[in-house]
């Protein structure tokens, strides 16, 4: 065993029975040869059953007839696939050899199915044959040591009754990064890598609060306030699921509250509210801060040459309160706005980051805007449209971090829903929109801002492919969320990640 931060991990050995019982349908022989053709009333063999064992092995000849046959789950089956806890089937006839499972228990029952999930036919050349060895914790008699099969315990020691116990771990073992929420991962990972492993010495760290994984970095705070800037994808990992954070941002002194979600990524849990057309912001724009190129910044900041490529508008980014063109040349397509008369407007929120069920909108910004000038250009504007979805390569983020992906089946938004779309929080809302904390802040648009209090709606990074005009993003209602395509045109909210 090892002990690192109070924690203790020890493998044991496991012992594996040296003869196996061996299960089949009547049509089929000892030694596994088949025998004849399926008879009736065979669909559920005997569970057998090893009392005391830990895991039960489970080596399936399969080449022995033809069509398909399962079977090997923990527990009783009565047929159905759906009442069977573990299930798994290997289509047979083609080749002769062996599939080998594990399960957990002492106990496990060898079926049969055809291809359809129900009983096979009388009358058909089908059979099962299956060899199943106890394995035990403890020497029995009739065992062997397993040379595949270990026992793994862990022992958390005092971290598990402390006040900052956040109950996951990490580890980067062998140059990879590993994160476990429990100690059953942990030895669920101890037992099925126990060969690999051998001889491997493992720092098992206790997962952390963003202040103490900052302090642990040895990062400095700026009047009570770690900066967002110092944030990055190292620091990130060794922060728990589900902590909350609040840091400032060095440009503006603006503070976010920030989360590690599901996903594992750092999210901003606030809207973007940086305002580059403020003169004293837009001094400390640069690129040690920003999430773009210091030649990026200049020409967003002061206007650029317009050239043939997707880059540059000739003109600076500037607060459009009223009258976003829509008019090639001069449209908001083609040149960077924001809009920062909502800024400081409170709308309906959900999450961590509302205070009375309310949160602030923020800045809106245009694509170009929001890109810090990577796609400026009208739809006519002559620039060929990409053949496949591609991410911009700046923003206005800060720096380590980045607008997510989108796309309407793929990307950081998506995964991000996937991991919440199950379950609802406390004011029934999807669980997406609670944790992410997702204003209804609408959007700009033309002269004036719309559906706030109605919906929420956020750039990513991905601009869609065959289109000189759309990019992707989020979409958000009080029941509902979407993977949208917007106007590039549009004013919408900006959200930043630290990801990987």
């Amino acid at each position: 065993g090892t002990t690192t931060n109070n924690v203790v991990y020890a493998m044991s050995p496991m012992y594996i029975a040296t003869e196996p019982e061996i299960v089949r349908s009547s049509n089929v022989s000892s030694d596994g040869t088949q025998g004849g053709a399926y008879g009736a009333n065979e669909v559920v063999l005997t569970p057998i059953t090893a009392t005391g064992a830990s895991k039960m092995k489970v080596v399936l000849r399969y080449g022995i007839s033809e069509g398909t046959f399962a079977g090997a789950a923990q527990g009783t089956w009565d047929g159905d696939l759906s009442n069977r806890p573990e299930v798994f089937e290997v289509v047979i006839g083609e080749s002769d050899g062996v599939a080998t499972y594990v399960f957990e228990g002492d106990t496990v029952t060898v079926g049969m199915m055809n291809q359809a999930g129900t009983a096979p036919s009388t009358g058909y050349d089908y059979g099962v044959y299956a060899k199943i060895y106890p394995i035990y914790t403890t020497e029995q008699p009739n065992t062997e040591v397993s040379t595949d099969y270990y026992a793994a315990t862990v022992d958390t020691g005092t971290y598990a009754t402390t006040t900052n116990w956040y109950g996951s771990w990490y580890a980067d073992i062998n140059n990879v990064h590993y994160e476990f929420t429990d100690e059953s991962e942990v030895i669920s990972f101890l037992n099925n890598n126990a060969s690999t492993l051998s001889g491997t010495t493992i720092d098992l760290m206790r997962s952390l609060s963003f202040n103490e994984a900052y302090a642990k970095a040895n990062k400095s705070q700026n009047d009570g306030y770690y900066l967002q800037q110092d944030l990055n994808k190292s620091i990130c990992r060794t922060v728990a699921i589900g902590q909350n954070g609040t840091v400032k941002d060095v440009r503006d002194d603006n503070t976010y509250m920030i989360g590690r979600l599901k996903d594992g990524n750092c999210w901003m849990l606030d809207n973007l509210a940086l305002d580059p057309t403020d003169n004293t912001t837009a001094q400390n724009l640069n690129a040690g801060n920003t999430n773009a190129t210091n030649e990026a910044i200049a020409n967003y900041l002061n206007g650029g040459n317009t050239g043939s490529n997707a880059g540059w508008s000739s003109v600076a980014v500037v607060n459009k309160t009223t009258g976003w063109d829509t008019t090639s040349p001069n449209n908001a397509y083609a040149y960077p706005y924001v809009n920062n008369a909502s800024k400081d407007t409170l709308v309906t929120s959900y999450g961590p980051a509302s205070t009375n069920g309310q949160a602030k909108v923020g800045i809106y910004y245009n694509y170009c805007a929001a890109t810090v000038g990577t796609y400026c250009y009208a739809p006519d504007g002559g620039v060929d449209t990409p053949n496949t979805d591609i991410d911009a390569s700046q923003d206005l983020c800060p720096a380590n971090w980045r607008m997510p992906t989108g796309g309407r089946n793929s990307g950081e938004y998506l995964a991000l829903y996937n991991k919440y779309n199950t379950t609802t929080d406390a004011t029934n809302v999807a669980s997406l929109q609670y944790n992410l904390s997702t204003p209804l802040s609408g959007n700009f648009y033309l002269s004036s801002a719309g559906t706030q209090n109605e919906r929420g709606e956020w750039w990513s990074s991905t601009y869609t492919a065959g289109s000189g005009s759309n990019a992707y993003g989020l979409n958000v209602g009080p029941t509902d969320v979407r993977l949208y395509s917007y106007n590039r045109d549009d004013g919408n909210s900006m959200r930043c990640l630290v990801g990987e």
